[in-house]
């Protein structure tokens, strides 16, 4: 089969780690390789996304510029007057949406749909479902195409039970980077500190100060260790704070945002992630990928992340959200509605106890042999179920399933 998919995205100058995945599915030799490929940006210039590719995206549309200028923001019907004239100019037989903010200028009000079957990867933002700046757009993305694609069974579940979306909705959980290697399995360190390790921005959602706490209460039951933090964000500074009044502030080191994240994964013995609310979790397979065991929140989809027992261990969520304050959190940033996979509902967060976390770590601390175990199976685990090879044998069948019989197109 021959046919052309048209890829819409919104990327900036900074990427987000789902426009990374965007960046090397697109540019990966083995995606679709039976489709002619073509790029509709809707942000920068489509020559500069075009730049930031090595695969083989033949044509690129601009939806923002025109001959070169810049359209404004107001009124905004010229910009989407834009990319709904690159969008007919294309005449695609797939359109791949990689946001739904990139649907968003294609979907408005009184658009008529995209003219070809249509798939939007979901991230995971339907999972602010209850506080969502704009449920009437991001519903017209949603019937404007008549497949999604979820990262997790999590966040299929949200479209279920937040959005009354059943239809057209297929789980293909994130690949790890193809560009991390693989880790070799680790034995337990015998002749320094245990290093605990937080990957993500400084925000209140990542749970960071849970981390820090359950650092003290290890260190307060006889076991050295220390954490190593890899992320910048607004609140690193109250996070530092916090470290220094719970006397841990010489334990804790802040790297800010990490380059080589295979050398951190490497530097720590085993990743937290006290989540309060995440649609995958992908720090959890790349530490995996690397052999280093993981200990998670019980929340949204990193269950589905680890092989409890085998890879690591999930935490259950018993502390109530309003008393996250208490522990150095704010919830501000918090949604008031997230989804709890023991429940399979969606329901008011709740955070993990440190000590719950502490527990956990220490139960892989004191058993060498467990801790060889799981390093084992983690890296396994990850090749087994998140390669970049089995992400793009699923979307490459997808691909050609829609295009092939045609699929609901989201029009009339």
């Amino acid at each position: 089969m021959t046919g052309r998919v048209l890829h819409v995205v919104n990327w900036g100058k900074g990427f987000s780690g789902a426009q990374r995945r965007a960046r090397y599915t697109l540019s990966h030799p083995q995606f679709a390789p039976a489709f002619r490929h073509a790029l509709l940006s809707l942000k920068m210039p489509a020559r500069e996304a075009r730049d930031s590719l090595a695969g083989s995206i033949e044509a690129c549309l601009d939806g923002r510029y025109l001959g070169g200028i810049e359209l404004p923001a107001s009124p905004r019907c010229l910009r989407r007057w834009r990319a709904r004239r690159a969008l007919q100019r294309a005449a695609p037989d797939v359109v791949l949406t990689w946001s739904w903010r990139s649907g968003q200028r294609l979907m408005a009000p009184s658009s008529r749909g995209l003219g070809a079957p249509g798939i939007l990867m979901e991230p995971g933002d339907m999972l602010y479902a209850r506080t969502f700046k704009h449920p009437a757009a991001y519903r017209r993305v949603l019937a404007g195409h008549g497949h999604v694609i979820c990262n997790s069974r999590a966040a299929m579940r949200v479209l279920n039970l937040a959005w009354e979306r059943a239809h057209g909705v297929e789980v293909i959980p994130n690949p790890v980077d193809p560009h991390l290697d693989y880790g070799r399995p680790r034995q337990l360190p015998a002749d320094r500190a245990l290093t605990l390790g937080v990957a993500g921005r400084m925000v209140d959602i990542k749970g960071v100060p849970l981390a820090m706490h359950a650092l003290k209460a290890l260190r307060e039951g006889g076991i050295r260790a220390r954490l190593e933090i890899a992320g910048g964000g607004p609140r690193e500074a109250d996070y530092r704070a916090l470290a220094e009044r719970l006397g841990v502030g010489h334990a804790c080191r802040f790297q800010g945002p990490v380059a080589d994240m295979a050398a951190f994964y490497d530097s720590i013995d085993i990743l937290l992630v006290p989540s309060l609310c995440e649609s995958f979790g992908l720090v959890s397979v790349e530490a995996a990928k690397r052999g280093c065991p993981v200990v998670a929140a019980c929340t949204g989809g990193l269950p589905e992340t680890i092989q409890e027992g085998k890879t690591g261990y999930t935490v259950p969520l018993r502390m109530p959200v309003d008393a996250y304050p208490d522990w150095g959190g704010d919830l501000e940033h918090i949604p008031p509605w997230v989804y709890l996979p023991e429940a399979d509902a969606l329901d008011t967060p709740r955070a993990a106890f440190p000590g719950d976390l502490a527990d956990a770590v220490a139960r892989i601390a004191t058993d060498p042999e467990q801790y060889a175990s799981l390093s084992r199976h983690s890296i396994a685990h990850a090749a087994e179920h998140f390669s970049m090879d089995r992400f793009l044998d699923r979307i490459n069948r997808l691909l050609a399933r829609v295009a092939g019989r045609g699929g609901p197109s989201g029009h009339p």
